[in-house]
């Protein structure tokens, strides 16, 4: 009987650990991740606890070097795309160039986009690696290829690793195009 409660006992707290590692513990897979830091803004007077620094704040924190060596920007945005087999409904995220360099992970295949093409409005993707296998079979040749997304055309430059998961999972589209 002893040994029983032992065993789960053990087994319990492994699970719990496991589950803890994964979500809390587990080291982020960016370039220097130690250094890594979110800065939003709190309004406790109008009850937002947390928001999104603005555009005149990343400015701002962008001209900071003594304090910061790197910054980006990111917000999320949803699609609808089409080009494809069907058309779908995406998760995608718009970021600041500088965004892959500063987590130091380059493209699986293809490229990331430039600061010159931001500052263009170029209207250039990268795609997760599950999107790219899902969506167009793991076809290399797919860098080149223009989508729709939300009725407006944009060229897919690269393809992401699979550990890429910014800022979350389910992201599936990474642009510049921030209009």
């Amino acid at each position: 009987m002893c040994v029983l409660v032992l065993r789960i006992g053990i087994g319990s707290a492994t699970a719990v650990f496991t589950v803890l590692y994964d979500a809390i513990l587990k080291p982020l897979p960016y370039l220097n991740a130690d250094q890594l830091v979110c800065v939003h803004n709190q309004f406790p007077q109008a009850r937002l606890t947390r928001t999104g620094a603005s555009g005149p704040d990343f400015a701002d924190l962008t001209t900071h070097h003594e304090i910061f060596s790197n910054t980006a920007a990111y917000f999320v945005k949803d699609f609808t795309m089409t080009g494809t087999v069907y058309a779908q409904y995406v998760d995608a995220v718009n970021v600041s160039a500088s965004l892959f360099q500063m987590l130091g992970i380059p493209a699986k295949i293809g490229r990331t986009y430039t600061t010159e093409e931001e500052l263009a409005g170029s209207k250039v993707v990268v795609l997760s690696e599950s999107l790219w296998r899902g969506s167009f079979g793991g076809d290399p040749n797919a860098i080149g290829r223009s989508i729709s997304l939300d009725n407006n055309a944009f060229q897919i430059i690269g393809v992401m690793p699979a550990e890429f998961q910014f800022p979350y999972p389910a992201t599936q589209i990474t642009t510049g195009n921030r209009r």
